[in-house]
C-alpha cells in the first residue's frame, strides 16, 4: 500500500492532465446514489486509502469526503460528485497501479516509476494509442501502432 501511495505521488501531475477512458462514461454519482457503481467507486477509493469504511453500495458522507479528497489530490474541482472526469481519473489511476504492481512488483521504487513512465510516454506519443486504457490493453504492448 505504501508503494501505491508513492506511485500516486509521482504520477499525479502527469495523470491530472485528464486522460479519458470509455469505462468512465457513467451517470454522475452523488450522495444518495446506490448500487453496483457505488460499490465499484468505494472499492477503488478504499484500495487507494481514501475511504476507511468498507464498500456498502450507498454513497453517503464518508464517500463524499473520500471523493473530495481524491479530487483535491488530482486537481479536479472538489465537489464530492463523482462525474465523468473524476471516474475517468479514478479508473486511470487504478489501472496504472494495477499494471505497475503486475509488471514491477518487487522492483525498486525507480523501477516501478519507470514502468509508469513508459506507459505515460506512450500515451503522449503519436506512435502508440492515446489513452492509458488503450496502451495497457493492446495485444502487442511493446510495438508501435
Amino acid at each position: 500500500m505504501r508503494t501505491l501511495f508513492s506511485m500516486l505521488a509521482v504520477i499525479t501531475l502527469v495523470l491530472s492532465l485528464g486522460f479519458t477512458n470509455s469505462d468512465a462514461k457513467a451517470a454522475p454519482l452523488a450522495e444518495g446514489s446506490k448500487g453496483a457503481e457505488v460499490i465499484h467507486l468505494q472499492t477503488i477509493l478504499k484500495k487507494m486509502g481514501y475511504l476507511q469504511a468498507g464498500a456498502t453500495g450507498y454513497f453517503g458522507p464518508l464517500t463524499t469526503n473520500a471523493v473530495k479528497q481524491f479530487q483535491r489530490d488530482f486537481n479536479i474541482d472538489a465537489i464530492g460528485l463523482a462525474g465523468t472526469k473524476t471516474l475517468s481519473m479514478l479508473n486511470n489511476v487504478n489501472k496504472m497501479a494495477n499494471i505497475v504492481n503486475g509488471e514491477a512488483r518487487g522492483e525498486s521504487y525507480k523501477g516501478q516509476v519507470a514502468v509508469a513512465a513508459v506507459i505515460l510516454n506512450r500515451v503522449d506519443s503519436n506512435k502508440f494509442p492515446d489513452t492509458i486504457h488503450k496502451v495497457i490493453t493492446r495485444k502487442c504492448f511493446y510495438r508501435p501502432k
